[in-house]
This record gives structure tokens, sequence and C-alpha cells, in this order.
């Protein structure tokens, strides 16, 4: 039994989507729910015989043999939830460019109303019963007033993949102009939910996607309530000056100090959070000695980057953030954690997956900016990251039909 190219595209994004629980301790339970598919999707390329993306495949290839290679360093489950995760793309990708843009768009309308129904319920579960810990509906308190992130394992995993569920029905012309601004106004009601510094800036890089990329029209009022509901917005989440502070000092440190690196290190001390979503892949990339150039191209093996960055940042590591053992560990996002996993050169693989399936697409640029907010804060095994990879290969099938359509 095969299953259809609509199932197969309804399961691995809903899912990915959704991905931030997990069961058995650390397994990810999207993860575990996609796998329920490989059988099927081995299954069909056994009967049907489908082409593969070549450059995929190349890097499933390599990884394989890089893998191979740091087989003694490597921690096998990273490994191969690595390994499954490519090759499910590798099978599914065929898959979803065979259904319908109508389709695909009507799976993130409904990724959309989803998550607005879960930020919702997760508020009121806070407010009425005091539960902020619900796997489908939790709530941050850290900062004074709740912020409700639904399924996700943070708030700017919710605002990031909120944000590219609207790039993918901005994309097409398959809405109607009431459909994506009822769709609009609900997602930036959902970041004020959420509450995600780098929510709103990804919310801005969707707006200026709309206004400058896109045909739909935005009329002048529908432009200024945007602008004042974003300020009121910003001033509702920052009523506290003393959450601006670090803001001030890292302004501050650029200005006074006339060495790059001091400023850097300055950056650090003054907004630390800010910091480690970047920070580490430019001293990794400083730090790197030609002695270990196997290591560089190659990696050390997948899972060892969470230990060498915790020796390494030990000193700025959460009681929390030790294994079993008693060994500190830190997941740092995709640069550097994959590049300090699996060397240079598979990243750079990835890198050209990525540039094929962002180059194609209307306002490119604005994807290029998601893009980096996904590899400073996911890695290759997060929901987030191939929710992402997913949402750039449906924007490529949906503009690509809909052009051949209009041209009809």
């Amino acid at each position: 039994m095969l299953l259809s190219s609509n199932k197969i595209a309804q399961i691995v994004i809903f899912i990915a989507a959704f991905g931030g629980i997990f069961i058995f301790g650390k397994l990810p339970i999207w993860i575990a729910l996609t796998g329920l598919i490989l059988p099927f999707l081995v299954l069909d390329v056994l009967v049907n015989r489908p082409k593969v993306n070549r450059s995929v495949l190349f890097f499933l290839v390599i990884l394989v043999v890089v893998s191979i290679v740091n087989f003694q360093h490597l921690k096998l489950t990273t490994a191969m939830y690595s390994l499954f995760l490519m090759t499910v793309f590798l099978f599914s990708r065929q898959k979803i460019e065979r259904c319908k843009p109508e389709f695909l768009i009507g799976i993130y309308r409904n990724v959309i109303l989803v998550f607005f129904i879960l930020l919702i319920t997760g508020l009121c579960f806070y407010f009425l019963l005091g539960v902020n810990d619900f796997p489908l509906t939790r709530v941050d308190v850290s900062r004074g007033f709740p912020r409700s992130f639904g399924p996700t394992t943070e708030p700017s995993y919710a605002a990031l993949t909120l944000t590219i569920a609207m790039l993918v029905l901005c994309s097409s012309v398959n809405n109607t102009h009431i459909e994506i601004r009822l769709l609009l106004f609900i997602y930036i009601i959902s970041i004020i939910i959420i509450g995600s510094g780098i929510g709103y800036l990804a919310c801005t890089i969707l707006l200026m996607y709309i206004f400058y990329a896109q045909s739909l029209k935005v009329f002048k009022l529908e432009k200024i309530a945007i602008i004042i509901s974003s300020v009121m917005a910003l001033l509702f989440l920052s009523d506290d000056i003393e959450r601006l502070k670090p803001l001030f000092d890292v302004l501050s440190n650029i200005l006074k100090y006339d060495s790059l690196w001091n400023a850097f290190n300055a950056f650090k001390i003054a907004d630390s959070s800010a910091w480690f979503r970047f920070g580490p892949f430019f001293e990794y990339l400083r730090d790197m000695q030609l002695s270990e150039l196997d290591n560089i191209l190659i990696g050390n093996g997948a899972g060892t980057s969470t230990s060498y960055f915790g020796e390494k940042y030990i000193m700025h590591i959460d009681p929390d953030w030790f294994d079993s053992d008693g060994k500190p560990v830190m997941d740092l996002p995709f640069l550097p954690a994959f590049l300090y996993d699996y060397g240079i050169i598979l990243t750079f693989i990835l890198i050209y997956i990525f540039k094929c399936l962002i180059k194609p697409l209307r306002g490119s640029g604005f994807f290029i900016l998601i893009a980096l907010f996904i590899v400073f804060n996911s890695n290759f095994n997060t929901s987030i990251f191939w929710f992402f990879v997913y949402s750039l290969l449906v924007i490529n099938v949906v503009q690509k039909k809909e052009f051949v359509f209009e041209k009809n």
C-alpha cells in the first residue's frame, strides 16, 4: 500500500511544524512519527523508481562516509537522526512536487490556525488553572509576564514557525485579499502573544516582503495600523527599562572599544543570551588550526559539539546543562554545531542545497534573512530547521506551478 503525495506532504510538514514534544526522555516525537512513513517512502522508491535530487543524494552519501570515518567518536543517535531526516526529505521531495498548489497552501493555513488555537489555549490554562508546562501549550513566565509558545521548545521557535508559514501563504496567489488579511491579523496577534524579540524581527521581514516583493495591495490605513500596533506591542513588552539596558551596553561597548574583538567580548558580557546565538561560530572560525585540517574538513563526529562547546563555555552554562556523568553539554545552533560535527565539506554542500531552493524564489533576499535566523537559532536535527527546508520546497512548487498556470 502506497501513501498518496498529499498524505506524505501533510505528514512531513504538519509534524515538523508541531515538533517540540519529546517521548522516552530524549526522543523527539516528531522524528518518531515521521519515521512511520519511511517504509512507505522506501516501498514507493522500489515500485515507482522516481528520480531523486542529485545534490541531496550526494549530501546523503557524504554524510554516511563522514559518519563512518568518525564512527569511534560520534554519538550514534545523533548520526542516525541526521541520516534518517535527510533520507525522508530525499524520498518525499518528489511526492511534494506532485501536489497541487492549493492543497499545499491549505496545509499552511491549518498550521497558522492550529498554532493560534494552541497559543490561546496555553494562556487559558495559565490564567484559569495555573498550568504553564503542558506539552502542547507551553507558557514562559520568566520575564514577569506570560509568553505562550505552543508545542515548540522556546518562544523564538514558535515565532519563526509562524513566520515561515506566513511566507508560504504570501508567496501564493491562491489566497483572496480577505483571506490573507485575516491570516496576517492572526499572525501578528500570535507574535504579540509569543513575545519573542526574534519574532518581532522576523515579523518585520515578513511585512517588508509583503509590501515590496508581493503583488498584494496594502492600503495606507493598513500600514499605519500595523506600525501603531507594533510600537504599542513593543512598549507593552518593554515596560521595564532594565530590559533595554543590555542593548545600550552593547552599543556603548562597540563605540568604546577600538578593537573589534574587544567589542565582541564586551557584547558577550552585556547580553550573553543574544551573543551565544552567533558568537561561538565566529570564535570557532578564529580558533581554527591548519594542524587540524582533517577535522575541519570532515568534522569531529555527530553530536560531539555538545561536549566540546560545553567544556569551552563551562563558565556560562546553567547548572542543569550537565549530562548523567556530570560533564557539561551545550546545544548550539547549526553554526557552529553542524560545522564542528560534520565538517566544512558537508556544510558547504548543505549551503548549496539551500541556495538551489532559495534562488528561484521571488524576493529571495527576504528568504536569505530568514535562513540566517534559522541557522543561528536551530540545529540540523531540530523540527524548525526541517520545517523551513520543506517550506522552501513548497514555495518553489507553488510559484512554479502558478506561473505555468498564469502563462497558459
